[in-house]
């Protein structure tokens, strides 16, 4: 009778531990489809970043053709009020100060474009503390737009700076014992 009753509490045991097995399997096959089905963090980051950089560059690019044409429209403009201001030698004192004034005006607008210009160039071309300053400006737009995506990013890259920071520590640690072991071999301690 106590053999029945261990083989029956020894039955029930392993049909537990089966059981807890099934459930295992069952959730780590639900986590499989989960991580199958959705695209990985790191690539729904990368190509959303990317997205973000091309349409950041042809931002800069599209800036950068309009603020060209405004300066080409401009200086033709102010070509053409010198010309007139060369034949208006003869114009009456009001209309030659107006003409000044436009002159002034446009040379004044002509210099507004052009370090505007400079600027966008710079952004277009220039290099940021990391990147470059479009992707920068698109890291800014993604964390803006996205910032659960931005939140996961940043706390999978920490828990991975923390991962290797522990190994590091583990690494030297090991090595530092072992000098210390080999150190003792060759200086006993007394």
């Amino acid at each position: 009778m106590v053999k029945k009753k261990a083989v029956a509490d020894s039955t029930a045991s392993i049909e537990a531990q089966a059981d807890a097995l099934i459930v295992q399997a069952e959730e780590a096959q639900i986590q499989q489809t989960s991580l199958l089905e959705s695209p990985p963090l790191e690539s729904q980051y990368s190509s959303l970043l990317a997205t973000y950089v091309e349409a950041k560059h042809e931002q800069a690019e599209r800036i950068e053709e309009r603020l060209e044409h405004l300066i080409e429209k401009e200086t033709a403009s102010l070509q053409q009020d010198l010309s007139d201001r060369s034949k208006g030698f003869f114009l009456r004192p009001g209309k030659r100060a107006a003409m000044q004034e436009r002159i002034a005006r446009r040379q004044a607008s002509i210099e507004r474009l052009s370090s505007r210009l400079e600027i966008v160039r710079e952004i277009k071309e220039g290099m940021g503390l990391y990147s470059s300053k479009i992707e920068e400006l698109a890291i800014r737009k993604l964390r803006s737009r996205a910032p659960d995506l931005a939140a996961e990013w940043d706390e999978q890259r920490n828990a991975l700076r923390h991962r290797l920071t522990m190994q590091r520590k583990q690494e030297q640690s090991t090595h530092e014992h072992g000098q210390s072991r080999s150190l003792s071999r060759v200086h006993p301690v007394d």
